[in-house]
């Protein structure tokens, strides 16, 4: 169940899309095989789930980094 007070206020208060939010759910979760699901069914056209500017968007605000391999988490 969401709790939409705390779920609209998080994304206003940190400037982040839906989008945004499920990705950081999914990575702090580690459900990769649902990530890959989610761009499966909406590519964003460069292999991401999300699409990169979006990516670096988060790597921006601190919210993502990137592993030695180019890997989110």
């Amino acid at each position: 169940m969401i709790l939409e007070d705390a779920y609209v206020s998080f994304l206003i208060e940190h400037d982040i899309t839906q989008n945004q939010y499920l990705l950081l759910h999914l990575a702090h979760k580690k459900r990769w095989d649902l990530v890959k699901k989610y761009k499966d069914k909406f590519p964003a056209g460069d292999d991401t789930m999300i699409g990169e500017y979006f990516i670096n968007d988060l790597i921006k605000k601190e919210f993502l980094k990137r592993d030695a391999g180019g890997n989110l988490g």
